[in-house]
């Protein structure tokens, strides 16, 4: 499994969430997304949003992106094509909660 985090430079809520990550030991790979726009374009693209940061958690068989909703019709987990699934939180803690409990 691995772990990319999508962030922009800038973003406190980016710096505040690797910060989490770096504190629960996990491992990830930081990309920023003004430069790598093919990744960005994909993500904004399949989960309708430009809010940063985005989490892509790649596994064998599918790869879940965690995203900040922008509204409640957002909220939750949906299957996109037959390899991606994005789930939209409430906030940056509730991306942190949902990744922590998929890596278990």
């Amino acid at each position: 499994m691995k772990i990319i985090v999508l962030t922009l430079k800038g973003c406190d809520v980016c710096k505040n969430f690797i910060g989490a990550l770096d504190k629960a030991n996990v491992e990830y790979t930081n990309v920023d997304a003004d430069e790598n726009d093919t990744l960005a374009d994909h993500v904004e693209s399949i989960t309708g949003t430009n809010t940063y940061p985005i989490i892509a958690l790649e596994k064998p068989t599918q790869t879940a992106y965690l995203y900040k909703a922008d509204n409640n019709n957002q909220l939750g987990s949906h299957i996109v094509g037959n390899d991606e699934m994005i789930i939209g939180c409430f906030n940056a803690d509730a991306m942190l909660e949902t990744l922590f409990t998929l890596l278990n």
